[in-house]
């Protein structure tokens, strides 16, 4: 996986679960906020895992 494109992707999951930390914390668990961005998180944590499934970096 290109360096630069992981560290992206990893940025993003790490701004988004600081997002949903705050809105957990302000709306709860269970609205339409959290669970959409809780959905957004899945979606880039797939991606991460197939890009490093499929393309593993050299040892």
């Amino acid at each position: 996986m290109d360096t630069v494109k992981e560290n992206l992707l990893m940025s993003e999951v790490e701004y988004l679960r600081n997002q949903m930390s705050k809105t957990v914390q302000e709306t709860g668990l269970t609205s339409r906020e959290s669970v959409r961005i809780s959905q957004q998180l899945d979606g880039l944590l797939n991606e991460l895992q197939m890009q490093t499934t499929t393309n593993p970096r050299e040892a």
